[in-house]
C-alpha cells in the first residue's frame, strides 16, 4: 500500500481503498488519487500496485482517482464513481477507515498542436487546454491539462461522447482563448481506448483590459466580473468567454480577450451595490463595449457603481403563517424580463425577507418562487397575479428602499406522468 501522511498532522487517522476496474479486477497501474476537506486544496499521491492510504486528520473528505499522466485510459471521477464534485459522496473519517474503493472506467484520448497563429511556439507550461461539454460552456470545465512539449499535446483520459475543446494561455500573454476550428465550438466525438489525433489549433494574438470597480468612489477589492465576446453563435448572449477578479486594490486586468468589442458585467463585493454591465445598464444588449486591440492591453476602464435599491417585506402560506425555512426564492424581474438576482435574506421568526442584492434603478417588479417539489404553492408576482404585465411596476431610485411588501403564497396543484422512449421504455434522469 502507497502511504501519505500529509503534512502538520498530529494523530492522524487513515483513509485506504483499492482501485478496480468494471470486472472487480485490481488497477495496478500508475494511478493519481488526491483527497480534500475543502473541495479547494487538494493533496495527491500517485500509485501503481492498485491500493492507496492516507493518514489524515480526523475530517470529512472527498477524494478523486484516475490515471496518472503517465498511466493509459482511466478517467477521473470522484468518489465513488461520480463525475460532479458537487455530488460527490463525502467520507467521514473519524476512526481508520478501509475499503473506500474506486472502480474506474476506461475513456478515450485526443492529441494535437497549438501553435501562436504568427509562427512560433508556446511554452508548454504556459497553455491549458480546456474541455466541456458540447455546448461550450466555459464555467462547467470538466478537465484541464497541459501541453506535453512546447507545440504538442495529449489530453487526459475523459468519458466517451461528445465535447468541446478550447486551449487557453496564462497571463501576461495575449492571444486569444480559442475552441477547436475556431469559434465556432467544433463538436468532437472520443470513443472508448483511442485517441483521436489531428485537434490542432492556432491561437490568434489578442488583447486585454485594465481598470479598476468601485462604489461610490471606493474601491471594491474582492469583486468579480464576466466578460462576454459575442459571435456568430447565438449562445454567445450566454455563456461568458472569461471571468476575472479585482485584486487587493480595487484593479483588474484581463488578458487573452480576441480582437473586437468584449462586454464586461460586473459582480460587486459590497451587496449593496448592484451587479451590472459596464456603462451602468442590466443588459448585455444595453452594455458600453470595450473595444480590444492586437498586442495591446485597453487601459482606464474604471467601473464606479452607484448603491442600488432593495425590497423588504413578508411572506406566508397560504394558511397565514411563517414559512419555517428559506424554501422560497425571490426573483427580481426588469423592464426587458429578465431574472436578475433569486435570493434573500430570511428571518422564519418572523417571516420578514429582504433582497440579498441590491437592483440597479430602474423598472422592476417581484416574482416568489417557491421550492421545487417542496410544496404545493403557486408562483405569484406581486399582487398574486400570474404575469409580469399584471403586476405592480416599482421604479427604483440609488438607495432605494421599497417595502414592506406582504406576499401570501396561494394553493396550486402539480402534474406527474411517466416519460418513454418511441419503443416504449422509459427514460430515465430527464
Amino acid at each position: 500500500i502507497v502511504l501519505m501522511l500529509l503534512p502538520g498532522i498530529v494523530g492522524a487517522v487513515s483513509i485506504s481503498g483499492s482501485f478496480l476496474d468494471v470486472d472487480g479486477n485490481l488497477i495496478e497501474e500508475p494511478i493519481l488519487v488526491e483527497i480534500s476537506h475543502d473541495e479547494r486544496e487538494w493533496n495527491g499521491m500517485t500509485t501503481e500496485n492498485g491500493h492507496y492510504q492516507f493518514d489524515v486528520e480526523a475530517d470529512s473528505y472527498i477524494l478523486r482517482a484516475g490515471s496518472a499522466p503517465e498511466g493509459t485510459w482511466y478517467y477521473q471521477v470522484y468518489y465513488p464513481n461520480i463525475m460532479d464534485v458537487d455530488e460527490a459522496e463525502w467520507v467521514d473519517v473519524f476512526n481508520d477507515i478501509a475499503d473506500v474503493n474506486f472502480t474506474l472506467h476506461a475513456g478515450g484520448k485526443f492529441s494535437g498542436s497549438v501553435t501562436p497563429a504568427e509562427g512560433g511556439e508556446f511554452d508548454q507550461f504556459a497553455v491549458s487546454g480546456q474541455v466541456m461539454d458540447e455546448n461550450g460552456n466555459y464555467f462547467d470545465v470538466l478537465y484541464t491539462f497541459s501541453l506535453e512539449t512546447p507545440n504538442d499535446y495529449t489530453s487526459i483520459p475523459v468519458p466517451p461522447g461528445m465535447y468541446t475543446v478550447r486551449f487557453a494561455t496564462s497571463p501576461p500573454d495575449m492571444h486569444a482563448a480559442t475552441f477547436y476550428n475556431g469559434q465556432e465550438m467544433t463538436i468532437i466525438e472520443v470513443t472508448e481506448r483511442e485517441i483521436l489525433p489531428d485537434i490542432d489549433l492556432a491561437l490568434p494574438l489578442g488583447g486585454g483590459i485594465t481598470g479598476s470597480v468601485s462604489g461610490d468612489g471606493t474601491p471594491l477589492p474582492g469583486s468579480y466580473m464576466y466578460v462576454y465576446v459575442l459571435t456568430d453563435s447565438p449562445m454567445s448572449m450566454y455563456l461568458p468567454y472569461t471571468f476575472g477578479f479585482v485584486d487587493g486594490e480595487g484593479n483588474f486586468a484581463l488578458y487573452g480577450l480576441p480582437v473586437g468589442d468584449a462586454y464586461l458585467q460586473i459582480y460587486p463585493s459590497d451587496p449593496r451595490y448592484p451587479g451590472q454591465f459596464y456603462g451602468g445598464v442590466s443588459e448585455l444588449i444595453d452594455a458600453t463595449a470595450v473595444p480590444i486591440n492586437s498586442g495591446e492591453m485597453t487601459p482606464d476602464v474604471n467601473i464606479d457603481v452607484e448603491l442600488g435599491a432593495n425590497f423588504f417585506g413578508t411572506i406566508r402560506d397560504p394558511e397565514g403563517n411563517f414559512l419555517p425555512g428559506d424554501d422560497f426564492g425571490v426573483r427580481a424581474i426588469d423592464k426587458n424580463g429578465g431574472s436578475l438576482h433569486g435570493s434573500v435574506n430570511y428571518d422564519p421568526e418572523d417571516g420578514t425577507w429582504r433582497t440579498r442584492y441590491a437592483l440597479t434603478p430602474g423598472p422592476h417588479t417581484l416574482r416568489f418562487v417557491p421550492e421545487y417539489g417542496g410544496n404545493f404553492f403557486q408562483m405569484n408576482y406581486i399582487g398574486g397575479v400570474n404575469f409580469a404585465w399584471e403586476a405592480e411596476w416599482f421604479n427604483l431610485g440609488v438607495g432605494d428602499e421599497i417595502g414592506p411588501i406582504d406576499i401570501n403564497f396561494t394553493w396550486g396543484g402539480s402534474i406527474s406522468g411517466t416519460l418513454t422512449d418511441p419503443d416504449g421504455n422509459p427514460v430515465p434522469d430527464q
